[in-house]
C-alpha cells in the first residue's frame, strides 16, 4: 500500500528515522470487528543486516495484539514475558510527508519562519530550513 504524497512534501527514509528517533511513538491502526482500533505505541527504528526494522511493544491486554500475534512465530510468542508483547516488523516501504509550507509563496514562508522564531519553535524551524 502506498500513501499519496505530493512531491513538494516528500521526505526520505533518513527523515523518517530522524522523526522516529526524536519522537519514538507510533499509531497502530487496525480494523476491529465493529470499528477501527487505534493505539499509541513506543517504537524504535533499528538498522539490521537483513534490513531495517521497527521495534516496539504492545500491552498483552490490548485487543489489537491478536492481528499482530497471528503473524508472529509461535516460538516467539511463547518467549514473551509479563504483560507486554514485543514486535519487530520489517520495513518494506517508507512514505514520509513533510508538509512545511513548501508549496507557499516565498513571502508566506518568510512569515511562517518569522512566526516560528518568535515562538521559539527551533526544532520545527530546523525542519523547514532543510
Amino acid at each position: 500500500m502506498a500513501t499519496y504524497i505530493p512531491s513538494a512534501f516528500a521526505g526520505s527514509q533518513d527523515d523518517a528515522r530522524r522523526l522516529i528517533d526524536r519522537y519514538p511513538f507510533a499509531v497502530l491502526l487496525t480494523q476491529g470487528k465493529d470499528a477501527p482500533q487505534i493505539s499509541h505505541l513506543p517504537l524504535l527504528f533499528e538498522a539490521r543486516d537483513g534490513g531495517d526494522v521497527l521495534v516496539g511493544h504492545v500491552a498483552k491486554a490490548n485487543p489489537q495484539l491478536e492481528p499482530m500475534a497471528s503473524r508472529m512465530p509461535s516460538a516467539r510468542r511463547a518467549a514473551l514475558l509479563g504483560g507486554i508483547v514485543g514486535f519487530e516488523p520489517a520495513i518494506r516501504q517508507v512514505d514520509v510527508t513533510l508538509k512545511l509550507s513548501q508549496n507557499k509563496s516565498a513571502a508566506d514562508r518568510v512569515g511562517v519562519i518569522a512566526g516560528l522564531r518568535g515562538e521559539n519553535q527551533e526544532e520545527l524551524l530546523s525542519w523547514m530550513l532543510l
